[in-house]
């Protein structure tokens, strides 16, 4: 079909030449017929040529260049076709964000809630940790102030005993003292 377009096409281009080589010479009234069948002679002959010589090559080249056509056709189908799955994957993944975002904003703030009611009750566990740990110091500290007191008054009593006593017993009464106490030992140890 494209080779006969341009046979038609060569035509056409002799055909014009050939009228003006008419038009400018001889007298209008006379038409040369020698002259025009010599043309139609050398232009047949071209065509021949041209037909006999470029019409494998012209083929060949057609034929390739609709094999070429073909395939890049065929490279652009599946690039458009890989394009529209890669757009539904695309659209897809959007739909199931926005499908999910109200039950993964729902677990995020379950999760955020689990989080603190733990870290509270972590916290009041810590606390009631450390009021025990204190509570217990305190009572420590309270025993040991106490034995302590305890010792200084007892020390103190027995300072002011030993003074009363040396003020209010005399020697006598020391010596008599002594004597049943030593007498008081005997006895506990001969037990």
């Amino acid at each position: 079909m494209k080779s006969k377009s341009i046979q038609l096409t060569t035509l056409i281009f002799f055909l014009i030449f050939s009228i003006q080589a008419l038009a400018a010479g001889g007298d209008p009234n006379i038409i040369p017929w020698g002259f025009i069948g010599v043309q139609v002679l050398n232009f047949s002959i071209t065509m021949f040529l041209l037909v006999f010589f470029l019409k494998k090559p012209a083929k060949q080249l057609f034929a390739s260049r609709y094999a070429e056509y073909n395939k890049k056709l065929a490279e652009s189908q599946k690039a458009l076709t890989d394009a529209q799955e890669k757009k539904n994957h695309i659209v897809d993944t959007i739909d199931n964000f926005r499908k999910t975002k109200g039950e993964t904003l729902k677990r995020a703030e379950h999760d955020s809630t689990e989080l603190k009611n733990k870290m509270i009750a972590e916290a009041e566990s810590s606390a009631n940790r450390i009021k025990a740990d204190s509570e217990t110091k305190i009572k420590i500290e309270l025993a040991s102030a106490k034995a302590s007191l305890m010792d200084e008054l007892l020390d103190r009593s027995v300072e002011t005993a030993k003074d009363k006593m040396k003020q209010e017993i005399k020697p006598d009464d020391y010596t008599r003292l002594k004597g049943e106490f030593v007498d008081k030992v005997q006895v506990v140890s001969a037990q």
